[in-house]
């Protein structure tokens, strides 16, 4: 009897995933009950919860619940079954949900007692910014890093990274660094990223360009790679 023997197979495939995705949702509670059991060290109001959605839906989902955070945290593009997926999420966590999001690699030093800014003078450099202002604060030291900047007087102006510097100070933040490196042949994300891990620093902060339908062409390249799989982690807001 043919048609059984698929029925009675088909059943049990069905009851084999029924229980491994019971178990996959239970592992995810497990791992966000942990990291807001952790957070609330911190900050006794922190909430944590699993989201569970369809995979095509996930990234509308995120956008949702990403409005009401601080912070939201994604670990990096190496960490990802699926790169695809990240790719959609981390768009949407920069472009969709108007908070700042930290691309973490697997070991994080809380809080940075050294941070890199990368700093171009653009709209997106000052919203990344005074959104890590609660991270800079608490740092021994900023370095505001430009790469290649020429004096303009709409961006930069006569002294590239005085006016930013004179800014955090006026904000009460200490030892502030600027900092003015060539590029010498290699991307700006290149130059910066060389220049935080050189200098031991323990995150990046930056602006985040562009639109999010030509978000994977500005993903192309260094940038992508930087975020792939980043030393330390990277501050991002657009």
């Amino acid at each position: 009897m043919p048609f059984y023997e698929e029925y009675f197979l088909g059943a049990m495939m069905h009851e084999a995933y029924q229980d491994q995705h019971k178990a996959t949702i239970a592992a995810a509670e497990a791992r966000a009950e942990a990291a807001g059991a952790l957070a609330r060290r911190e900050c006794s109001s922190v909430e944590s919860a699993a989201l569970v959605a369809d995979i095509d839906l996930l990234p509308m989902d995120v956008a949702v619940h990403g409005r009401y955070t601080d912070l939201n945290v994604i670990s990096a593009r190496s960490n990802f079954s699926d790169p695809r997926l990240w790719d959609r999420l981390v768009t949407t966590l920069v472009f969709d949900t108007g908070r700042p999001v930290l691309v973490a690699p697997a070991k994080v030093t809380l809080p940075p007692k050294r941070v890199a800014v990368g700093w171009n003078a653009s709209a997106q450099a000052v919203r990344a910014v005074h959104d890590a202002l609660p991270l800079l604060a608490g740092a021994e030291q900023v370095d505001v890093v430009l790469v290649d900047p020429e004096p303009t007087e709409q961006g930069h102006g006569p002294e590239p990274g005085a006016d930013i510097a004179r800014h955090l100070a006026r904000l009460g933040l200490p030892n502030i660094m600027v900092q003015r490196v060539a590029s010498g042949g290699q991307s700006v994300a290149q130059t910066l990223l060389r220049t935080a891990v050189d200098q031991a620093a323990d995150m990046i902060v930056m602006g985040a360009y562009g639109h999010s339908r030509v978000w994977e062409v500005i993903l192309g390249g260094a940038t992508k790679d930087m975020l792939a799989d980043p030393k330390i982690p990277i501050f991002l807001a657009h």
